[in-house]
């Protein structure tokens, strides 16, 4: 690289130049604002004080800024809730076959069998006023006619 008229730049000059999609600044803060913050980080015990002191405040509403405002600093601000669709579990229970269902069931009341009384059928227990019974290898058969859609 060359200053023009046939002077070249120094090497050091040359170390120091920024290269093409470099930034000369990558934080994009002054000077100014490192002493900002300095200022600031120097007051924030203060702050947090105060704002403990405003927790107190007869007005509900300074109190419950104040008390937002020690939470948001203590642990984070919350994030915001994650929307769950209302029928997720009736989605994938429409895309189970009956089998696939009646094994779920089976599945779900096996933890509730310890709590039957001695002596009970074990191998059949009443949901939603039907029998459900055990058949090979988990699956199971409603007693009555079948349902219908």
């Amino acid at each position: 690289m060359s200053a023009g008229k046939g002077k070249s730049l120094s090497p050091a000059f040359l170390a120091n130049t920024w290269r093409p999609g470099q930034s000369g600044n990558p934080r994009g803060h002054s000077g100014l604002y490192g002493e900002a913050v300095k200022l600031a980080r120097g007051l924030s015990l203060r702050a947090v004080q105060r704002l403990g002191e405003l927790m107190e405040s007869e007005d509900e509403r300074v109190s419950v800024v104040a008390c937002n405002s020690l939470l948001d600093r203590a642990f984070g601000k919350p994030k915001p809730a994650v929307e769950e669709k209302d029928d997720v579990m009736e989605a994938r229970l429409k895309t189970m076959s009956r089998e696939e269902r009646l094994a779920l069931l089976q599945e779900l009341l096996e933890p509730m069998r310890k709590y039957l009384p001695p002596g009970e059928d074990a191998e059949q227990t009443v949901v939603g006023g039907e029998a459900v019974r055990d058949r090979t290898a988990g699956a199971a058969r409603l007693a009555g006619p079948r349902h219908s859609r």
